[in-house]
C-alpha cells in the first residue's frame, strides 16, 4: 500500500494513486505518500486525521455557499475549485483512515488511540450499529491483549 494522497488538476477525482502525485495551486504543491503516514506515531495519526476532517468540514461548509453555486444548482468555477480541494482531503483522510486501520499498537494506549480514531472517523459514515460493534469489540480485543502483556513485563 503506497498510495501517494494527490491531486491531478485534469482530473481532481483520482486522489489516490501509486507512485506520486501533487496538490497543485500556481506553483504551491503538497504530496503526501501512505508511507510517509505509516511512519507516524499513532498520537500524530489522530491529530492528523482530526485536523484533516476539520479542515475538510470547514471546505464543505465554504462550497454549500449559494455564490459557489449558480442557479442550476451546480457549482461555478469557484465552486468546483472548492470542491476538488474537498476532494483532496477526503482522499488524504482515506489514506490516514487506511493507515491507522493496518497498524500495529505496540502498546494499549496506542490501541486506544487507533479504536478512537477509527471510530470517530467511521461512525459518522456507518448506517449500521453492527459494523461499529465489530470496530469497538476488536479495539477492545487488542486494547486487552496489550495491556495483559503489559501487567507481565511489571
Amino acid at each position: 500500500m503506497n498510495e501517494v494522497v494527490s491531486m491531478n488538476a485534469a482530473n481532481p477525482s483520482k486522489g489516490l494513486r501509486e507512485g506520486g502525485g501533487r496538490l497543485m495551486f500556481e506553483g504551491a504543491s503538497l504530496t503526501i505518500s501512505a508511507e510517509r503516514l505509516r511512519s507516524c506515531s499513532m498520537r500524530d495519526l489522530v491529530d492528523i486525521i482530526e485536523m484533516a476532517i476539520a479542515v475538510r468540514n470547514t471546505i464543505w461548509a465554504a462550497r454549500d455557499r449559494p455564490h459557489f453555486s449558480d442557479e442550476k444548482d451546480e457549482f461555478t468555477p469557484g465552486g468546483k475549485v472548492v470542491d476538488e480541494m474537498a476532494d483532496w482531503f477526503e482522499g488524504l483522510i482515506d489514506t490516514i483512515q487506511e493507515c491507522v486501520r493496518a497498524a500495529k499498537p505496540r502498546t494499549s494506549e496506542e490501541a486506544k488511540m487507533k479504536t478512537f480514531a477509527l471510530l470517530t472517523y467511521l461512525t459518522p459514515l456507518l448506517d449500521d450499529l453492527h459494523e461499529v460493534s465489530i470496530i469497538t469489540a476488536t479495539g477492545l480485543r487488542e486494547i486487552s491483549d496489550l495491556e495483559f502483556r503489559e501487567r507481565g513485563r511489571r
